[in-house]
């Protein structure tokens, strides 16, 4: 497909609240330092009469008995804790060959003399600069921040140290703030005052704080965002890179790098301040660093940004708290609008559910079908039986009862083709759509279209697998329609445009494309599910699924007790994926990906593609690499095209006729059922 997107205007968007390019560097730098969370005031009294009795008790002393029992029961902790950490694979001269992430995240822990000078030195600064010389804990910064605190009604200034945040890190975890989970963290902080060395507790921290993006550590962190090892970082860099744990979704350099600028400005500013940098170096550091140019269109982020509050703020009665999107341009793997968050004033808004894994629900059906014709198992046309159907094994809490699949509406179809199972979003059909075809090979397809989550041996994956139970990232939906979009090509979701050096040096590589999924499973994934009759049954016709004037592919997801609500929708031009729930996994209310989700998809596509021409995933060509497992072949007939795979005359008007037999040998083993369509392109 030919035509560059459509630039979004560059005029005021609607005056909803948003997180993004829009938003004045001070203002977002002033909502990162001032919190999005307030607490009530009975609340935070509570908070600083805990912390005035914890810090007179270490100030002042005379309560070491009290002291011993605290630590007892506050302060125990398991002998050890490791986070998950990336496995390396190496080839005998010590090449890279890959790298296997836990799912969602990054994490390749290096000892501290593998951690730059500099990162170490702008992480003490900014965050604890007492740290080589006190406690666990700062009990005069505690007291001084409850207080301010309480005076002024929020959340305003930070009292942890280091020797704190690992501690959360480690075990306490991220829940709501509350006077057991600060005495907790605090008690655990001594333990590991008393356990582990001043380098120990710096070097623990910086391979385990958050970076953003699914970087968890500082060299994972380095390479995610300079493609770098943390030894290698500068004083620019490293000033950046420290930054970013006060609240990595709203620093997040490649979607807010004037929030992202100021902060490391901040840090700059301390480093100077505790004599850890000299003040020409500092400013060199922030005059002379790298140029930096993303994929993000500002335009579509802010416009992505408000669609997605909106749709949250109006989903209120239904429990909503929390919602996500991912755009990318299929024809380069390029990231159009990342939203991780329904932005500030809403829980979870320092994370991002853009890549956080959630169940996607039906979504995931598309691995299953393409699977399923990639391997001739079925055509669009195979019928398939809509019937109360359960398996001897997968249900129950442990797994070892009868396993009743069940569709969405509670009544069944009888037989219906593979057409209509896969638009209409029916379970029993995708169960045994899977079934036929074979776990390992529905996992070996989700893998190759980009979901990196399902890590796990194959015989870990039950039958709901095609249900969408095991967790999957938006980012990676996203960059699995890319490929359906693609007729099959596989182009890697970047942010990065390019990254330059001082003296203008390109120092970002890329990786190359290649072919991900038989072009023609593409085409009839595509045809299936932009015609819109395919679904009405189940969705209604001209839902929020379609977008007038355009021909889109679409599909939706729903998980059980509505925690989760998806849809992602694609042209040639653009792929979207969007969620809406709850950051802490709470129920929603009777919200489907239907009206849930689908109505950002809507608003977003519509938007970028107004103006621009009514277009498909079905191309002329696109069967041209088409695997010999079957007489293929397409031709236009009155402005439509037409595409056959039946080894035989198909009766569509205009049909050339199957082509000559392949010679003996070349097409594969066993053989199966021939497809066909017609299938009209424009308006």
């Amino acid at each position: 497909m030919s035509g560059p997107l459509r630039r979004p205007p560059s005029g005021p968007l609607p005056p909803h609240r948003r997180l993004g390019a829009g938003v004045h560097p001070a203002v977002l730098t002033r909502r990162v330092a001032a919190g999005a969370r307030r607490r009530s005031r009975l609340h935070l009294a509570a908070l600083v009469a805990a912390a005035l009795g914890v810090a007179g008790v270490l100030l002042w002393g005379g309560g070491q008995a009290v002291l011993a029992l605290m630590d007892d029961q506050l302060g125990a902790v398991p002998d050890s804790r490791r986070l998950p950490a990336d496995t390396v694979v190496l080839d005998r001269h010590g090449g890279l060959i890959a790298v296997l992430h836990p799912p969602g995240e990054r994490r390749i822990p290096v000892a501290l003399a593998q951690i730059a000078p500099e990162l170490r030195r702008a992480t003490v600064a900014v965050e604890d600069r007492n740290f080589w010389n006190e406690g666990a804990v700062d009990a005069t910064r505690l007291v001084a921040a409850a207080w301010t605190d309480l005076v002024r009604g929020g959340a305003v200034q930070g009292a942890s140290t280091i020797t704190e945040q690992l501690a959360k890190v480690l075990y306490v975890g991220t829940s709501p703030r509350t006077v057991e989970r600060k005495l907790r963290e605090i008690f655990i902080a001594r333990h590991l005052a008393r356990t582990l060395s001043r380098a120990q507790i710096l070097e623990e921290y910086l391979n385990d704080i958050n970076y953003g993006h699914g970087a968890y550590g500082a060299e994972a962190a380095a390479r995610t965002y300079f493609g770098i090892p943390a030894a290698r970082l500068d004083l620019a860099r490293a000033s950046l890179l420290a930054g970013l744990p006060n609240s990595p979704a709203l620093l997040d350099p490649y979607l807010h790098p004037g929030a992202a600028r100021a902060r490391q400005r901040a840090v700059l500013a301390a480093m100077v301040d505790t004599g850890a940098a000299s003040p020409d170096a500092a400013a060199a550091a922030v005059g002379g660093g790298l140029r930096i140019t993303t994929t993000v269109d500002s335009g579509l982020q802010r416009f992505s940004q408000d669609a997605v509050t909106a749709q949250v703020d109006s989903m209120a009665a239904e429990h909503a708290g929390d919602g996500a999107l991912v755009a990318v341009d299929p024809r380069s793997g390029e990231v159009l609008a990342d939203v991780g968050g329904a932005g500030p004033g809403h829980a979870g808004s320092q994370i991002d559910m853009a890549s956080r894994p959630r169940s996607p629900g039906s979504i995931f059906k598309l691995f299953t079908y393409s699977a399923a014709l990639e391997a001739r198992r079925l055509s669009m046309l195979s019928p398939l039986r809509d019937v109360p159907f359960s398996l001897p094994h997968g249900g129950g809490d442990d797994g070892g009862g009868r396993y009743q699949v069940h569709d969405y509406e509670p009544r069944y179809r009888g037989t219906v083709t593979v057409k209509e199972a896969l638009a209409g979003s029916l379970n029993v059909p995708a169960v045994k759509a899977e079934l036929l075809t074979g776990i390992p090979d529905v996992l070996r397809m989700a893998r190759g279209l980009g979901v990196t989550t399902l890590s796990r041996p194959d015989s870990a994956y039950g039958a709901s697998l095609t249900l969408g139970t095991y967790p999957v990232p938006l980012e990676e939906i996203a960059q699995a329609a890319t490929v359906l979009a693609a007729q099959g090509w596989f182009r890697p979701e970047h942010v990065l445009l390019s990254v330059r050096d001082r003296g203008g040096g390109e120092l970002l590589g890329r990786r190359p494309g290649h072919r991900a999924l038989d072009p023609g499973v593409a085409f009839v994934m595509n045809a299936i599910l932009a015609d819109d009759a395919n679904r009405a049954a189940s969705f209604g016709a001209r839902s929020a699924l379609t977008i007038p004037g355009h021909l889109v592919a679409a599909k939706t997801g729903t998980t059980s007790g509505f925690r989760d609500n998806l849809t992602v929708g694609w042209t040639p031009r653009l792929a979207v994926a969007t969620w809406v729930g709850n950051a802490d996994d709470r129920p929603m209310r009777n919200t489907t990906g239907l009206s849930g989700a689908a109505p950002i998809w809507n608003a977003v596509g519509g938007w970028l593609l107004d103006g621009t021409d009514a277009q498909t995933g079905a191309e002329p060509g696109a069967l041209d690499e088409l695997a010999p497992q079957a007489a293929c072949r397409q031709w236009t007939r009155g402005g439509g095209l037409l595409w056959s795979c039946s080894p035989a005359p198909s009766g569509l008007d205009g049909d050339p006729g199957p082509p000559p037999p392949a010679s003996p040998g070349a097409g594969p083993a066993g053989g199966g059922p021939g497809l066909s369509l017609s299938f009209t392109l424009g308006g």
